[in-house]
């Protein structure tokens, strides 16, 4: 990351920078227009590339999650506008990955309490986060704190977000190979996991998640 370089030197791909991580915030409120809906009635948002990844809410509500970098990526908001269109609000957060500081030292991994009591935020967004920060410093667990845990992260899987749930199906290879203890537990809850409750456009897309996820644990 060429640009980077006056904070980080030497951070190559996919690495994360460990002196210049921050977490952006951008808020922007918008009225729909009959122009927005003259297309087919539905209402869509396009970012056309953002570093490194980000979390899209409207009026509050979690719309989508992209982390492909700058490959440009579009959401539905329709469902999440107010019902007269007027005074919509929009949010976008950008997050850059502490991987670089998690595989580095022990620092990050000091926080795993605090890791595991984001698991339970009633905000998707910091449920996510801990999950990330958790399976990055699984490793480092000194104290076993996440076996204890476990069946509180595996319950991600019935998470009411479903952005959650394929952050979660994403996540527990990585945690496997991390901690090969937990390995049989996780293809259990993965084999047993029902995505039925959640939109028919989510459930194809968690179903193949976890075969994914399965294939990759060798299941």
């Amino acid at each position: 990351m060429p640009w980077q370089s006056k904070y980080d030197s030497g951070v190559s791909a996919p690495k994360a920078p460990a002196n210049y991580n921050p977490v952006g915030l951008y808020r922007k409120s918008f009225d729909v227009t009959e122009d927005m809906l003259s297309a087919n009635g539905r209402v869509y948002i396009s970012f056309q590339g953002v570093e490194s990844s980000y979390y899209v809410y409207v009026n509050g509500k979690e719309v989508g999650y992209s982390e492909d970098s700058y490959s440009p990526h579009s959401f539905d908001i329709t469902d999440y506008l107010t019902e007269d269109g007027k005074d919509n609000l929009l949010a976008d957060a950008t997050l850059r990955k502490l991987e670089n500081i998690s595989s580095g030292n022990d620092k990050v991994a000091a926080f795993i309490p605090s890791f595991l009591s984001m698991l339970e935020s009633s905000n998707s967004f910091v449920r996510t986060r801990g999950l990330r920060l958790l399976v990055l410093n699984s490793n480092k667990d000194y104290g076993n704190l996440i076996e204890g845990h476990l069946s509180d992260l595996l319950n991600m899987l019935n998470d009411k977000s479903p952005i959650a749930v394929r952050q979660l199906l994403k996540s527990l290879p990585i945690l496997a190979e991390r901690r090969p203890d937990l390995k049989n537990q996780i293809i259990e809850a993965l084999a047993k996991a029902s995505f039925s409750q959640y939109r028919d456009s989510m459930a194809p897309l968690l179903e193949k998640d976890r075969e994914i996820a399965l294939d990759i644990l060798g299941k």
